[in-house]
């Protein structure tokens, strides 16, 4: 049976030496023309020259068309048939990957719909779906895909055509895959794997492991990915199929990427780029030189990196395969913000959120808006930086929150219980059958134990199944009294700083806008307003602390940075003392408390407020450091002050604060301080994920 879709291109064992002249042979010695056919279409699926497979097709299509008017009922259903065949073969044949012309081959799929229904036959019907589906999906027509997918899988559980309906499971997946919906594409992956381990298909076996290890890269879970690669790789070898080897070898250097592993990446990468070389995928060739650029990015040797990636750009950019191009201008993006010319990077970046919306390729999407927000911020465009930095963060949290995980890992427990259970069962009636072979006497008595130990480990079971769900409920319920406790301190304690902070200074804007009615001096009431105006901005900024200590989405390590850049230079507009912050470009994924959030924020903000009130500077910088501790440097030229005499006096207070803060988080407080200038230093250390 044919697999149409996806292209699956596995080299045949038979040598095709003398094929041609052995089909010549075979067609002159043809009794019937409908024999002439099945040869020619016998000769089109076995060679692996898409010169040959042209010509075959050709002659296939000849000798059905001569035959197509034919009052012979049986034998006109016989040529429909095989008109369907050729239309079929020649959608086949436009997805050469060398030069695929996908708007060629949907017309022919199309095309070969049409004499489906007329043959009536609900397998071929259902082909013709799957192979238009394939093709949509190339043309990134996501929408139509599915339904195409989705017919197919309809008719094909109804005739109950196994293998069929894994290759559309799987086809879904793939769908889903493209528009970032993670745990539909693994749950149907998982589904398309139990057929094919029943049906025991190596080849779609290996297909699945492969597409499952990259849904498991895409959610970063890296040891997953590797173990799902490692298996596909195997049955790859096994089966000689170099294309799936060289895909292997790919998504392994990708992930050993994603693990700094850069030298182990670039000999994958390397590994793949020979074999996709060989079988001539020019696709898979700019996409492997795509990977050993972002290799040798990540790996710190940018001339390399902007090297390969250029080569990418040109073969896909050749290709008009725009999906790729995308991600060659996203390479070489990355590349010039790491080599600091965020101007240029810019630039491509634009280019590759421009194509990855046309093609609504998620993934793509939330790389382009993540290293726009860097480049902006390099280039001082804050504001730029901080509205990419938005819409970054709802395509993140799009592909990837707790509800995404929690069905992922359904998908996943649900696969491994059926497996067992299969298992279980297929050694449970291996043993009964030998029972039966070999103590044909004894058939009633066992086959009773056989029933008991069943009934018996049915209600063990059932036992089992009732108390974790019985300790299951319990534990939500405790969790839920715990989280409406700990909800209830918050709300508590955020209305007690409202009432304190936000009421005094709403009382005082009041007190002093009901005064002004009654001041006689332009003076006074100048003074008044000038209160008025300073109490709306202290009540403005702590209402957007609250508002930023509200959102548990701000609970990490680049966001708190990011806050506080924003309310420094808010803090400082103001005042003659110039302001700089600068953050790093790379920030790993570190998560804080709302509590240590906000103590670290507070913190800071005491370093800028003792800088206006007391230092008399002229410039102030913030520097930060990430390693196994979060480092940050306040630096002032101001006129200093007795460090150990300020901490000992009524008056440092606020020093006492900043270190009963930074002491809590477990962390140290550094200040230096003379003439010249104070350099306060907060270290605390990191809980890294």
């Amino acid at each position: 049976m044919k697999n149409w879709l996806y292209l699956l291109f596995v080299a045949l064992s038979f040598p095709v030496l003398g094929q041609n002249k052995a089909i010549t042979i075979a067609l002159q010695k043809a009794t019937h023309d409908s024999i002439r056919c099945r040869i020619l279409d016998e000769a089109f699926n076995t060679t692996t020259n898409y010169e040959e497979k042209l010509q075959y097709n050709q002659q296939l299509e000849k000798i059905v068309e001569k035959n197509k008017p034919s009052s012979n009922q049986s034998e006109a259903e016989v040529f429909l048939l095989y008109k369907f065949l050729y239309l079929n073969n020649y959608g086949y044949y436009y997805q050469n990957p060398k030069a695929p012309d996908n708007s060629s081959s949907l017309h022919y799929y199309q095309q070969s719909l049409l004499i489906a229904k007329k043959l009536k036959q609900q397998n071929k019907i259902a082909q013709a779906y799957n192979n238009i589906g394939y093709v949509n999906y190339k043309k990134n027509n996501c929408t139509e895909a599915l339904i195409n997918h989705q017919l197919a899988l309809k008719l094909r559980t109804k005739i109950g055509d196994k293998e069929g309906i894994a290759q559309t499971l799987n086809n879904l997946g793939v769908v889903y895959d493209q528009l970032g919906n993670y745990p539909d594409a693994l749950n149907n992956y998982f589904s398309s794997l139990k057929i094919r381990e029943k049906l025991k298909d190596k080849k779609g076996i290996q297909e699945s492991y492969n597409n499952i290890g990259n849904i498991y890269m895409y959610q970063e879970k890296l040891k997953e990915a590797l173990k799902y690669q490692f298996l596909s790789i195997k049955i790859a070898k096994e089966l000689g199929d170099k294309q799936s080897i060289g895909d292997a070898y790919t998504n392994i250097g990708i992930i050993y990427i994603d693990q700094k592993k850069f030298t182990e990446a670039i000999k994958s990468h390397l590994v793949s780029l020979k074999i996709l070389e060989e079988i001539g995928d020019a696709i898979g060739v700019g996409g492997a030189y795509g990977n050993i650029g972002a290799a040798y990015m990540y790996k710190g040797d940018y001339q390399k990196a902007l090297e390969n990636y250029f080569k990418s750009l040109e073969i896909r950019k050749s290709l008009n395969h725009k999906a790729g191009v995308a991600y060659s201008y996203l390479g070489i993006g990355m590349t010039q913000l790491e080599m600091h010319n965020p101007k240029e990077a810019k630039k491509y970046l634009e280019k590759t959120l421009q194509i990855s919306k046309e093609l609504n390729i998620k993934r793509l999407i939330k790389y382009s808006y993540k290293n726009l927000t860097k480049a902006d911020s390099a280039l001082t465009n804050y504001k730029g930086a901080f509205e990419n930095y938005k819409i970054y963060v709802i395509y993140r949290d799009s592909l990837t929150n707790e509800e995404t995980e929690r069905k992922s890992l359904q998908t996943v427990m649900q696969y491994e219980y059926d497996k067992k259970e299969a298992l279980i069962k297929e050694e449970t009636e291996a043993k009964v059958f030998q029972s039966k072979a070999e103590k044909k006497q004894n058939q009633i008595i066992y086959s009773s134990i056989i029933v008991f130990l069943l009934t018996i480990l049915s209600i063990i079971v059932i036992g089992f199944y009732f108390y974790k769900k019985k300790q299951k409920t319990e534990k939500l319920l405790k969790d839920k009294e715990l989280a409406l406790e700990i909800a209830d301190n918050e709300r508590r304690r955020i209305s007690a700083d409202l009432h304190d902070d936000l009421g005094a200074g709403i009382s005082s804007i009041a007190l002093l806008s009901n005064r002004i009615q009654f001041q006689e001096s332009m003076d006074d009431v100048r003074v008044d307003a000038s209160y008025i105006i300073e109490n709306t901005k202290k009540v403005s900024q702590k209402l957007t602390e609250v508002i930023w200590e509200l959102n548990s989405e701000h609970n990490n390590l680049e966001d708190l940075l990011l806050f506080i850049q924003k309310q420094g230079n808010d803090l400082f507009k103001e005042t003659t003392t110039h302001f700089s912050m600068l953050i790093p470009i790379e920030i790993q994924d570190i998560y804080f408390s709302s509590y240590e959030r906000k103590q670290i924020y507070l913190s800071v903000k005491e370093c800028f407020h003792n800088i206006i009130k007391h230092a008399v500077a002229s410039k102030v910088s913030c520097k930060t450091k990430i390693n196994e501790v979060l480092i940050i440097t306040i630096k002032d030229n101001g006129i200093g002050f007795n460090v150990n005499e300020k901490i000992n006096s009524s008056t440092g207070e606020g020093l006492n604060n900043l270190k009963y803060r930074v002491t809590n988080l477990n962390g140290k407080v550094i200040i230096n301080s003379n003439q010249e200038g104070t350099v306060i230093t907060l270290e605390i250390p990191l809980n890294k994920n």
